[in-house]
């Protein structure tokens, strides 16, 4: 079985591929900083893909947005939480699904209870 300390790095590396990070100039030259933290890891499951079995991995993170004027507790910062599913073999990622949104302050404050996302 996958280590916790092992998942974390590995999707840690995949969500680098998907999310923009780092320092951003957005609408009106305002900067902002991009940063992601993993919320969540469940255990990994083994499912069956094509012909081999495989362990069906997922994570909650948050990415959030920490403007020039982001303060606390008048202007937080703006975040989104996703599901970031992957299939891992050999410890290695055989396949990464595109990240879910569970949930973002924006918008839509409750899109999917993170509770329900166990099954």
């Amino acid at each position: 079985m996958l280590d916790t300390e092992y998942l974390k790095k590995l999707f840690a590396q995949e969500i680098e591929k998907e999310e923009t990070l780092g320092d951003s100039a957005g609408t009106g030259d305002h900067m902002a900083h991009y940063s992601f933290v993993i919320d969540r890891i469940y255990d990994p499951r083994p499912v069956t893909k094509g012909n081999r079995t495989v362990l069906k991995c997922a994570c909650l993170y948050t990415v959030s947005r920490m403007g020039e004027f982001t303060i606390y507790p008048d202007n937080p910062p703006m975040e989104w939480t996703y599901l970031k599913i992957v299939y891992v073999d050999e410890g290695k990622v055989v396949e990464s699904e595109k990240k879910r949104l569970v949930y973002d302050t924006v918008q839509h404050p409750d899109l999917i209870d993170p509770d329900e996302l166990e099954s």
